[in-house]
């Protein structure tokens, strides 16, 4: 009876229930913060949809499985039709919406996504501020043409920057468009795209969580404009001047070379 009991446990209670006691054990505090850390990890990754359909994407085969390739589409159209609901991003898709609702679910729930109280969607990285709470911000008023003209011409250099910097120190050429965007074998790895002046990225894959940790605690901005999800292999960072550019492509060096050296992007 006991046998069946534990079979219908998941892993995650059993560690956290084997850890919570008082009895003595040869583990130190810090060994026991690290497994329950791990127990929160594997119940996270148990139970939720974009952990299962992100680990199916990273198979040996290489091949996206459906539901990890329909995560970033997912993405990908709320970037291009923000302000989207749910069926009408099924509808785009082509697929059913309960379908696409789970994973809208997740994607908000890891950060990815916004859904404002009438359903709609949009990424999270393109906001262009939030209020306490999280709660978007109204946009503002558009800017006069001199304002725009200054806008563009800092959104340039910041494009010019990292064009630069991808083809002089990481011997990649980016492609350039509406958005800036860099390419490995396994799937894309950065993207940069320019807003009122400034300009928001996000960086592709799987990262040791002590790495963005430091990444988060080193760098000379607001931490919460910054988000990464574990479970999708997402860093985006929000509202980056010249200055913030120059202070992360250092990092962008690091997080580039764990990717080259593990073979995993997030798609």
């Amino acid at each position: 009876m006991a046998q069946s009991d534990k079979a219908k446990r998941t892993l995650s209670e059993r560690l956290r229930d084997r850890f919570a006691t008082d009895a003595p054990t040869a583990l130190d505090a810090e060994e026991r913060e690290k497994i329950r850390a791990l127990a929160d990890e594997i119940g996270q990754r148990q139970f939720s949809t974009i952990a299962r359909v992100m680990g199916e994407g990273r198979g040996r085969s290489g091949a996206p499985s459906r539901g990890s390739a329909a995560i970033h589409r997912i993405l990908e159209e709320i970037e291009e039709r923000p302000g989207l609901d749910v069926h009408e991003l099924a509808r785009q898709l082509g697929e059913k919406s309960i379908f696409v609702l789970s994973h809208v679910d997740d994607l908000v729930r890891e950060g990815m996504l916004v859904r404002l109280e009438d359903g709609r969607l949009y990424r999270s990285r393109d906001l262009y501020q939030t209020e306490p709470g999280g709660a978007p911000a109204a946009e503002p008023a558009s800017p006069d043409a001199g304002q725009r003209a200054v806008e563009q011409r800092e959104q340039a250099r910041l494009y010019l920057r990292a064009f630069r910097f991808f083809c002089r120190e990481i011997g990649l050429e980016p492609e350039c468009g509406e958005k800036l965007t860099v390419t490995l074998a396994k799937g894309k790895f950065f993207e940069m795209k320019g807003m009122r002046g400034v300009a928001n990225l996000s960086l592709y894959g799987i990262y040791p969580g002590d790495m963005v940790d430091r990444f988060r605690q080193t760098i000379k901005f607001d931490r919460a404009r910054v988000t990464y999800s574990r479970l999708t292999g997402i860093l985006d960072i929000r509202g980056c001047s010249m200055p913030d550019l120059e202070c992360m492509l250092p990092w962008i060096l690091e997080f580039f070379q764990v990717v080259s050296r593990n073979g995993v992007s997030a798609e």
